[in-house]
């Protein structure tokens, strides 16, 4: 009988405890991890997304929590304007953005997913896939400052991954691998992927940022001049059948995004780039990627590589290199 009771109440101590310790659902918004997806444990406080902090072949790992989507300087949201209008952004606080540059010279944007890899468009390397030559800049603000080379972490690209049936439709995303794990610090930080369960309903508030050309409608191919500052601009989530009707052909609705030009667009030099959208617990995460637009804030609206239907093809890419 006493046994009988002894086992009971220390069934009933180790439900309690456990109980304390399970989710009580998963988050929303979730990262790419050094092996994979972390669902976010919604009980937690900050509701924050982590995964390990380790270095890549270095054979050090330590239990440092790594936080997606929460810069440490939070961005100013109030602006509508256009990035080709000229709306400096906080520095640092889109610590996501990279540039992605070719033989020393800016080419596209592209968004930090975790220490060792970078999503961005697969337009931006239409005619190679060498990465001979390709580095990524992070923790940047002005591309022309010297001040900031202290924050600065520049690495050379291991290898580029274009999505197998991009140039037969939309599909504009890529995948990089970097030589050596970034350092995460204020500056440097990872942006959260989106679930599967996300939802992003049309009149959604984004923004996206880049160093891109400044002029206004200007064609595609024709001289601007690049942003020396990370600029960033409001932008509304639209609907993509209206995208249709305004360029004159078929998108594809599951695969893209399109966002209003009413609040904001992108412009050449921003390829590549984040489109940030915030989720309901506060953090930053990567709906879309910067695809293509009307010219430099023309009429139509700025279209965006969906991301969220691209997470399966994303995790296994990461797996398999």
């Amino acid at each position: 009988m006493h046994l009988k009771l002894c086992f009971a109440v220390v069934c009933l101590l180790w439900t309690i405890a456990n109980a304390k310790r399970k989710p009580n659902g998963v988050n929303l918004v979730r990262t790419l991890g050094e092996g994979g997806f972390l669902p976010v444990e919604s009980n937690q406080a900050n509701q924050n997304n982590i995964f390990e902090d380790s270095d890549e072949g270095s054979g050090k790992s330590s239990t440092q929590q790594v936080v997606c989507g929460r810069p440490a300087n939070p961005p100013f949201t109030g602006s509508l304007k256009k990035i080709v209008d000229g709306t400096v952004a906080k520095p640092f606080s889109w610590p996501w953005q990279v540039s992605i540059t070719f033989l020393g010279e800016h080419e596209c944007g592209g968004s930090i997913i975790n220490k060792n890899y970078v999503l961005t468009a697969a337009h931006c390397f239409e005619g190679r896939r060498n990465p001979v030559g390709t580095k990524i800049i992070a923790g940047m603000h002005k591309m022309s400052s010297e001040v900031e080379d202290g924050t600065r972490n520049i690495i050379p690209v291991q290898s580029i991954h274009i999505h197998p049936l991009f140039g037969k439709s939309n599909h504009d995303i890529a995948l990089l691998k970097l030589e050596k794990p970034l350092r995460f610090s204020d500056e440097i930080q990872a942006i959260c992927l989106p679930s599967v369960e996300e939802q992003l309903n049309v009149g959604t508030r984004c923004f996206v940022t880049g160093w891109g050309e400044t002029r206004k409608n200007v064609p595609y191919g024709h001289e601007n001049i690049l942003s020396d500052y990370l600029r960033q601009a409001s932008t509304k989530i639209t609907n993509v059948k209206k995208c249709n009707k305004m360029y004159g052909k078929t998108l594809l609705i599951k695969t893209v995004l399109c966002g209003t030009t009413k609040s904001g667009d992108a412009c050449q030099g921003d390829s590549g780039g984040p489109l940030a959208c915030m989720s309901e617990n506060g953090n930053w995460y990567l709906a879309g990627i910067t695809s293509f637009g009307d010219k430099c804030g023309g009429i139509a609206p700025g279209v965006y590589t969906n991301v969220q239907r691209y997470l399966k093809w994303i995790q296994n890419k990461a797996e398999m290199i």
